[in-house]
């Protein structure tokens, strides 16, 4: 296993493969963290207390969507993380991708979705709308 302190690929791995115990890569997954939990309690609480706060819905929020953008950069990073399996680092792309696939990418993807958007897109109606 690589030193955390050194550069961000393994070596003798695939090009531009992040280790998952990289300083920089553990604050990522630390940031990552805390703006699903900050998400976790702000979009609930706007649902309830503001339901019309923003007049044109979420396209305006920038709220909404630097989280959205964190979150789909995030979902993009892990298909480019090494994976630790028994105290060794994979670094396979193939491998990868096939974890990847078997834990997080439904609920990543899910997560990464702007879905207020893309559910006033397909109901043509406003944010203020769908809650009245």
């Amino acid at each position: 296993m690589s030193d955390p302190n050194t550069a961000a690929a393994p070596k003798g791995g695939s090009w531009f493969i992040i280790d998952p115990t990289h300083k920089a890569k553990v604050a990522w997954d630390m940031f990552i963290s805390v703006l699903v939990i900050i998400s976790a309690i702000i979009i609930p609480y706007r649902l309830v207390f503001h339901p019309g706060q923003y007049e044109f819905g979420y396209w305006f929020d920038p709220f909404y969507w630097v989280i959205t953008v964190f979150l789909c950069l995030d979902f993009f990073l892990h298909f480019n993380t090494a994976i630790l399996h028994r105290h060794r680092l994979i670094t396979d792309r193939k491998a990868i991708a096939r974890h990847y696939l078997k834990t997080w990418l439904i609920p990543d993807a899910i997560a990464s979705l702007p879905v207020g958007p893309i559910i006033l897109l397909g109901t043509g109606a406003t944010s203020g709308a769908l809650l009245a």
